[in-house]
């Protein structure tokens, strides 16, 4: 009788370890994990500002005159648009920081040039502060 004990609790110990492993093989091959690779590229540099539009910067910074003289060049004397879009749509759609990220950064894939290695971080922040209040004023 013993044998048959141990013969009986053989097969069934078998019968588990097949059934968990089959579980094991069935949990592997239903997995809806995906393995993806994702290459990021760095997006281009933006623009530089051209000669012609650097010439037009006055030798003394001031927010105001930088708006309607430099600014102005692209986007048109009453800041409607021009080359560049409309910058008083852009100071009620966007905040100082938004702004603050476009003129430090430029816009990739456009003519909006990257002004961070011309003006100072102090002058963005200026500017972004000047385009926003000037959007305000005409609400």
């Amino acid at each position: 009788m013993s044998d048959n004990k141990e013969i009986t609790v053989k097969k069934v110990f078998g019968v588990l370890v097949l059934g968990l492993t089959l579980l094991f093989v069935v949990a592997a091959c239903t997995s809806t994990a995906e393995v993806r690779t994702v290459i990021v590229t760095a997006p281009p540099p933006a623009a530089v500002p051209p000669q012609k539009v650097l010439d037009l910067i006055p030798s003394v910074f001031a927010a105001d005159t930088f708006l309607q003289n430099v600014c102005g060049a692209c986007h048109g004397p009453d800041l409607k648009g021009k080359i560049g879009p409309n910058l008083l749509d852009a100071a009620t759609r966007l905040t100082e920081e938004e702004l603050t990220v476009i003129i430090a950064g430029g816009r990739h894939g456009t003519s909006m040039p990257a002004w961070s290695n011309v003006l100072t971080p102090g002058q963005i922040a200026d500017l972004a502060q000047e385009i926003h209040d000037f959007g305000s004023s005409i609400r």
